[in-house]
């Protein structure tokens, strides 16, 4: 039996040539890839708000170049000693208001042109009771300058006027207004021009209330008042020395005089507009940048899209320079062409990315529009009142035209706001009753549309001609036609 040969030994194994365990190739080309995208995303993110801090920059620095200001500090008012501040006094007088159930009476109350004996005896009642107000507001009236101690800091909003103050002032407001029409009642007209001139005051104190498009909107609505309440005593005021001996205490011709300048005076009611516009930039650049805590969940992430929202913001600051811009020019036609043009762009991406200034920027188009309706009426309110003085110098007769009251009474015709060519205001001395018209916001000439008996302020504005009465209408005139119902 043989024996077998025994097996020869394995070769020694030969050195590996690859790695062990494997080195992943592909995954560390994918991560390296991964690092870059990062890195690219975060130099890319870094640029973006480079950029949009730039433009910020270039844009604050362009408006103070323009002498307009951008930040809140620019909006600090200067410091007024307190004995020349109508505003401490006009705080004073919203603190010594008392609303209660005679005032409420009054605001609910639908008071007819003239005052009925109940009027005059629930306005009187409640006026007894606000003496102090009242008291207060004149004093008010006749100091010079107003500081309301407001600085604006970011944010912005927690600095704004309290609504309590502006409501107190509407009251205020209200309350001077309704002693206007009282004391006219009661014949004591020297004391419903001082009360005019009083209301006019302050709603050029409230328009310095702080920086923002709420102020100003009170403010117009002061304005409202006066130049309603204007409208419903210049037709029988009774002014010295040409007042009907039944006048018991007739203004004066300087009072007049002097309120007819006062409305015709509109440099700072141009400039308490204008400003506002650029208070409301201010504002929504200072919202985008403390509006981390109220974006949607799809864009939680907002250290990488705040730029999107910076850039958006700028882009809404550049429409209210715009129409800041627009609250200067002399007219409405003038106006209409700086103020920017709607969003064309509806897509999802746009309302994404533009959200804020789609939003907000409409909302200042309204704004001017009010705005160019007050000096409107305003400008009309003193041709009433120099239409009045003509007619007690003149033994009750209008004027053949409104030329005939320059330079008397006038000093110049006052433009109408509305229309496009710089017209003067449209006149008809022979109307039932007779009246001053503008062309309203078609900025069309429809031969001044007629009002109803006892229409409600603010019913001309939805008229195609903006229409302004300079009496009642006799008996006659007094029931209106069935087109008229029809059309209320």
């Amino acid at each position: 039996m043989s024996i077998p040969e025994p097996m020869p030994p394995a070769p020694p194994e030969s050195e590996p040539t690859t790695a062990y365990p494997p080195r992943f190739r592909w995954l560390k080309r994918g991560t390296l890839a991964f690092v870059i995208a990062v890195l690219a995303l975060i130099g890319l993110r870094l640029w973006w708000g480079h950029m949009a801090d730039r433009r910020l920059r270039e844009m604050t620095d362009a408006a103070h170049a323009r002498g307009e200001p951008f930040l809140p500090e620019d909006f600090d008012p200067a410091p007024v000693p307190d004995t020349q501040n109508a505003a401490l006094t006009f705080k004073r007088a919203g603190d010594a208001l008392v609303v209660n159930s005679q005032y409420m009476a009054v605001e609910n109350a639908m008071l007819s042109n003239p005052l009925t004996a109940s009027d005059v005896q629930a306005i009187g009642a409640m006026l007894a009771t606000n003496g102090a107000a009242l008291k207060l507001a004149r004093q008010a009236a006749s100091q010079s300058k107003v500081d309301w101690g407001i600085r604006p800091r970011s944010p912005v909003m927690s600095t704004y006027p309290p609504p309590a103050l502006l409501n107190d002032q509407r009251a205020l407001a209200n309350i001077v207004g309704w002693a206007v029409l009282y004391d006219h009642a009661k014949e004591n007209d020297r004391d419903a021009i001082q009360g005019v001139q009083d209301l006019l005051r302050q709603a050029g104190a409230v328009d310095a209330a702080g920086p923002c498009m709420v102020t100003h909107l009170v403010s117009l609505g002061l304005t409202g008042l006066v130049t309603n309440h204007i409208e419903r005593i210049a037709a029988d005021l009774s002014v010295a020395p040409h007042a009907p001996t039944s006048a018991a205490t007739p203004a004066t011709r300087q009072q007049v005089d002097e309120l007819i300048a006062a409305l015709l005076d509109e440099q700072s009611f141009r400039e308490g507009a204008v400003r506002s516009w650029h208070a409301e930039r201010m504002m929504e650049l200072d919202a985008v940048e403390n509006m981390a805590a109220g974006v949607p969940d799809p864009l939680r992430e907002w250290w990488s899209i705040k730029p999107m929202f910076d850039l958006d913001g700028l882009r809404l600051a550049r429409q209210l320079t715009q129409t800041a811009r627009a609250a200067a020019q002399p007219s409405w036609p003038a106006a209409r062409a700086f103020v920017p043009p709607p969003a064309t762009d509806t897509s999802q991406m746009a309302q994404a990315t533009r959200y804020i200034s789609t939003m907000l920027g409409p909302a200042s188009s309204g704004s001017l529009t009010q705005h160019f309706r007050a000096l409107t009426d305003r400008r009309a309110a003193a041709i009433a009142l120099a239409i009045r003085l003509y007619r007690l110098d003149h033994q009750d007769q209008y004027p053949a035209s409104l030329a005939e009251l320059v330079p008397a009474y006038l000093p110049r015709v006052p433009a109408d706001p509305m229309a496009a060519d710089g017209r003067a205001f449209a006149y008809k001395p022979r109307a039932n009753p007779p009246v001053i018209y503008s062309v309203g916001e078609d900025g069309k000439d429809d031969g001044g549309t007629s009002l109803p008996t006892e229409a409600p302020h603010g019913y001309r504005w939805q008229q195609p001609d903006a229409v302004y009465p300079l009496a009642r209408p006799s008996a006659a005139a007094t029931q209106p036609s069935s087109q008229t119902q029809n059309d209320q």
